[in-house]
């Protein structure tokens, strides 16, 4: 039911966006977008509210449930409580059974979610009633898995959701618990639920995913403190794993092509930590291998990009600037002696900033407007960390910017021309065509 509403809502954004390039194009007559913007706006809007406000109240009902059993829970006997409990479960499992054979999915939908509430309910409130001794990651795998099984059974977006969301939460308890330690069963349960959203080609789903799995990141990170490796090795490696992910798939279609988008912004927000962080004198190298085969694996899918799929030398060489980004300070820590924070600003951010300027001009020629928002993103935070980390030396901030200023400029002209250039004898052949 929330993923029929936020797509309609995205349909009609989508829609009434294209309308103003089919006016100006003359494609569609003003008229007709009219009566298109209206047909939208009278959509079955209406008919949706019933089944919002039905969700809506099954979401106030199950809270009035738990109210009902804690201001009577001391009274009731152990068998009460668990009938209770378990009744409220069934019944809204059975309504959804009911909407399901009378061929409404959307209050199917509903009365799942609500049994599946309940079920994450039980289980802490039955091991609470026997004494059950465990942990909360362990309910909470419990109450995840029952989620992804719902949704695999029934085809329940809703349950997906709360799968993801589940997982997502089971995996930071268990980081609490076991002080962070690498947990690796969470991806096979992470895998099984990203696999059932592409199935189902759900876009809110990928968002989740995509979010819970930069979660699972952030934890790791932790983990591979335990190791002994240090913050410069740590944020290169994930950065060199983002990239990686997102050189495999910023040519997919579809919702692949969005989980791409997260990639690209985890490598660039780990080549910002990256550059926060500096260097430190003594030059750690227990990552070392793994930052080299993190590297060799995203110069071959670039290798595979290039060559085998036809792709352009533009696309490889934007790719291999964010690579040299993310490997400089880490290849500068095996130097004899490690370079000032001052010099390594100096020799990083004219590469994010080319990073920054690609990133938009890929995005503009390929009407990708995400990846063109991250690119003027990428520049203006760049920009803003240049004058904080220079803020104590207003002439050398000062210098900086009147360089990049004018550097900027130069190839903003030199490009112009190259693409007259190019655009030239293609007018010129045009023109003999129609003049034989």
């Amino acid at each position: 039911m929330i993923d029929d509403i936020s797509g309609m809502l995205a349909y009609k954004k989508r829609v009434s966006r294209d309308l103003i390039t089919w006016e100006n194009e003359g494609w569609v007559t003003p008229t007709n977008a009219d009566h298109i913007r209206k047909s939208l706006e009278q959509s079955d809007a209406t008919s949706r509210m019933p089944m919002v406000f039905t969700f809506l109240g099954a979401i106030l009902l199950g809270f009035a449930a738990l109210s009902f059993v804690a201001a009577n829970w001391a009274e009731m006997s152990k068998l009460t409580k668990v009938v209770l409990l378990f009744t409220a479960m069934g019944s809204a499992y059975g309504a959804a059974i009911y909407f399901h054979l009378k061929k409404r999915p959307g209050y199917a939908n509903i009365a799942t979610l609500l049994g599946l509430l309940l079920f994450g309910v039980n289980i802490a409130l039955v091991s609470q009633i026997y004494h059950i001794s465990g942990n909360i990651a362990d309910g909470l795998f419990l109450w995840s898995l029952g989620a992804l099984s719902t949704a695999l059974l029934t085809n329940s977006r809703s349950a997906l959701a709360l799968a993801i969301i589940g997982g997502a939460s089971w995996n930071i308890a268990n980081g609490w618990i076991d002080q962070y330690a690498f947990h690796w069963p969470y991806l096979i349960f992470w895998g099984v639920s990203i696999a059932w959203a592409q199935k189902q080609q759900w876009r809110e789903a990928f968002h989740l995913s995509a979010l819970s799995l930069i979660s699972f990141a952030v934890s790791s990170t932790i983990t591979l403190d335990s190791f002994g490796w240090e913050t410069e090795e740590i944020f290169p490696f994930l950065g060199l794993i983002a990239a990686f992910i997102w050189f495999t798939s910023q040519r997919a279609s579809g919702l692949t092509q969005l989980f791409s988008t997260y990639a690209l912004i985890s490598s660039l927000i780990c080549l910002f930590f990256v550059q926060a962080f500096g260097l430190e004198e003594t030059a750690p190298t227990s990552a070392t291998p793994y930052i080299i085969v993190a590297l060799l694996c995203s110069l071959a899918v670039l290798a595979y990009n290039r060559f085998i799929r036809d792709g352009s030398n533009r696309d490889a060489a934007g790719s291999a600037l964010l690579l040299l980004a993310l490997i400089l300070p880490t290849s500068l820590l095996t130097a004899l002696s490690a370079p000032s924070d001052t010099w390594l600003l100096i020799l990083e951010s004219p590469v994010v900033f080319l990073i920054a300027l690609w990133l938009i001009y890929a995005g503009s020629t390929r009407a990708t407007r995400s990846v063109t928002n991250i690119g003027f993103t990428l520049f203006a935070a760049q920009t803003i960390y240049i004058y904080l980390e220079t803020l104590g030396s207003l002439i050398g901030s000062a210098s900086f910017f009147f360089v990049s200023g004018i550097l900027l400029i130069a190839g903003g002209w030199a490009l112009n021309k190259w693409r007259l250039s190019v655009m030239q004898p293609t007018n010129e052949t045009s023109k003999e065509g129609a003049n034989s």
